[in-house]
């Protein structure tokens, strides 16, 4: 980059420099990897911060580097609103003050009671006690979390800030290692605080200008959720023997694995893997022999669940027919499970409605549709698909009516006469 700025204690505007962000004392690439575009500047025009002294774009285009000071007196705030805080957020918790006296974080350090390592170099204190088994390694998660550093007034990094938590699989290197540790220590749900040393986090040359020399690194961190894929894996090692000696709890909990890892696929579009992550946990279903009626209907309804979500996997890839296969096969399954769901055997022909719909099969549409309003009388999604299903047919109706008026036309044709 070679790009050094000298400014204060001060948090300015955004300015962009052709594929270099500068925000406030953060040097940040743009959240997509790459230079912005010419039409993402605009987001940019708003902006009035002016340099000290102005810029030689020869020297910034043709890699020394430059040096550029702020106008103080020009510096416009931009702080987050308080909505991007959380109530337990350091600056809520009036941690912040403490935090960078001396800008070693000293005069806290005893409030943090248990060791993360054995070495005393990450240390932690809870804030808000979590529910369930802690993270595992090799567990996908998803965390808020905020990060100080010494001398720093504002957060290093912060996804609350941003307003978007961050997903990742601990163990892969997508966070710093004290990151990855202090998260093997949490349960769902879970607030805590951490103290790490610069050898767990940037090392003794940290990542100038951003980020000192043997950087201390303060982190609050929430565990959001987490996915435990290690159990599937286990499970895909065993032998068809000791398969079956697993009760059901265990194969629902498996289950309920996958479909969680498919809904979070699903939601970024990935539709292959959410794909498999379902048919999967369909398979591991009908592999497994239920004791009784109990279990019986438990493995029906979580099957059902899988056979509707692989129907829309398929509707939002246009494979109409198969989508219809599997949610027929959901709302007959459904069905002889002794109390029903109404819902979900309505949504099954909702998306059945879907999939006509995207054939322009009308007919079969209203009639999916008329099924399931019948089961979801209340349900807002289903009573706006009629008003439009309604819009279409009458939309059909006067395209056939041009059709044959243009066929009658060309074959000489006339309207017959209106009597008197």
């Amino acid at each position: 980059s070679g790009i050094n700025a000298e400014y204060g204690q001060h948090y300015f505007k955004r300015i962009n420099l052709r594929g270099m962000s500068i925000k406030g004392s953060n040097f940040d690439e743009p959240e997509s990897g790459k230079p912005d575009s010419d039409a993402n500047l605009t987001a940019y025009d708003d902006v009035k911060v002016r340099l000290v002294d102005g810029i030689d774009m020869r020297d910034l285009f043709g890699g020394k580097g430059i040096t550029f000071s702020v106008r103080e007196e020009e510096v416009e705030l931009d702080l987050p609103t308080e909505s991007h805080w959380h109530n337990n957020d350091l600056n809520s918790i009036g941690i912040q003050d403490k935090a960078h006296e001396g800008g070693q974080f000293k005069g806290i350090e005893h409030e943090f009671t248990e060791q993360v390592t054995d070495d005393g170099e990450v240390i932690k204190k809870l804030i808000k006690p979590g529910v369930g088994p802690i993270v595992p390694t090799g567990a996908w998660v998803r965390v808020h979390y905020t990060m100080y550093v010494k001398d720093h007034d504002e957060p290093m990094d912060s996804t609350r800030l941003k307003d978007r938590p961050q997903d990742f699989v601990l163990s892969e290197g997508a966070v710093i290692p004290a990151m990855s540790l202090a998260i093997e220590t949490m349960k769902r749900n879970e607030i805590s605080q951490f103290l790490a040393s610069h050898r767990y986090c940037f090392g003794l040359m940290g990542v100038p200008p951003r980020i000192p020399k043997e950087a201390r690194v303060l982190m609050e961190i929430e565990v959001l959720r987490f996915i435990d894929e290690n159990e599937v894996v286990r499970f895909e090692a065993m032998d068809m023997e000791d398969r079956k000696d697993l009760p059901t709890s265990g194969i629902l909990k498996l289950v309920s694995i996958l479909r969680e890892k498919g809904n979070e696929d699903f939601k970024k579009k990935k539709l292959i893997p959410a794909y498999n992550a379902f048919l999967k946990g369909t398979r591991i279903i009908d592999s497994h022999s239920a004791k009784n009626e109990g279990e019986e209907n438990q493995l029906r309804l979580e099957k059902v669940k899988l056979l509707l979500n692989l129907g829309q996997c398929r509707l939002n890839n246009n494979k109409t027919i198969e989508a219809r296969k599997f949610i027929r096969e959901a709302i007959d399954l459904m069905e002889k499970v002794p109390d029903p769901l109404h819902e979900m055997i309505g949504m099954g022909h909702y998306l059945l409605h879907m999939t006509y719909m995207k054939e322009k099969k009308l007919e079969e549409a209203k009639e999916s549709l008329e099924r399931a309003v019948r089961l979801l009388p209340d349900n807002e999604a289903i009573r706006k698909a009629f008003e439009n299903l309604e819009v279409a047919k009458e939309r059909e109706a006067e395209s056939e009516k041009k059709s044959m008026k243009s066929m009658g036309e060309k074959l000489g044709w006339s309207e017959p006469s209106k009597s008197t």
